[in-house]
Order: structure tokens, then sequence, then C-alpha cells
């Protein structure tokens, strides 16, 4: 993905695709039942990680997430497509696409509140090893 003005997090989860678009937005394959996982979250997409060789650049996927306790069905379409050489995965930059107000309300309120716990923990590790952050 090419938005780099969205704010990224680092966040793994276990995610299964329910259907595949094609370019053209018939479907693919449904139902289909692939799990795969997203590496990092930003208000504007996803990064994916997959062993599907058959996902493309222009397809589009069906999943549904749980952030925060609520549960959302998106529609990332795939913008980019690289080799993890260090696995020989596929990494796919996807951008959401479809998002209504409260979808997306719901993924920045999300993306927020794990980058707070993320640097509250990175405080405590510090403090635990006697370093001050605030110099």
């Amino acid at each position: 993905m090419n938005d780099r003005e969205n704010v990224r997090l680092d966040y793994e989860m276990i995610v299964k695709i329910e259907s595949i678009f094609d370019k053209d937005g018939s479907i693919f394959s449904t139902p289909y039942n692939e799990v795969i996982k997203f590496l990092n979250f930003s208000t504007s997409g996803v990064l994916v990680e997959t062993e599907n060789k058959a996902l493309e650049v222009g397809m589009s996927f069906l999943c549904k997430i749980v952030l925060g306790g609520e549960e959302l069905s998106i529609l990332p379409i795939i913008l980019r497509k690289t080799l993890d050489t260090s696995n020989g995965f596929n990494l796919l930059g996807c951008k959401f696409t479809h998002l209504n107000s409260r979808e997306d309300y719901i993924i920045r309120k999300f993306i927020f509140q794990e980058q707070l716990k993320q640097r509250e923990e990175e405080i405590k590790n510090a403090r635990r090893k006697g370093k001050n952050l605030f110099r």
C-alpha cells in the first residue's frame, strides 16, 4: 500500500476468507474457508501473509474480523503482491473498500487502543530495565 499517511499498527490476526472475487467482481471461489494472517492494520487497509498463490493484484476477498468485540465484514482489494523470501509466503498489500462510517470508526478506535496498549507496555519494559524514555 502506498498510502503512508495513515497510522499503522503491527498486530497479527488469523482470519478466514469466506469468498474471493476476481478482478471484474465476479465470484472466483465461495465458500472458500482459507485461513490467512493479517500482519498489520491501518485505517485504510491491511498487510496479509498467505501461502495462496492464486490471489492476484486487483482481486478482493470477503472476511469477517472482530476488533474490540465488534464483528466486521470487510472486503479488502489487493493492491500489491510480493514474495517474502524468508518463508516463501506471499505478502499482499490490501485496501479496505466499502467501509461505512461505523466500520471506519471501529477500525480507528481499535488501532488507537492497541497503540496505547503497546506504548504502555514499552514504558513498563523500559522502566524494568531502568531506562528513562522521556530524556
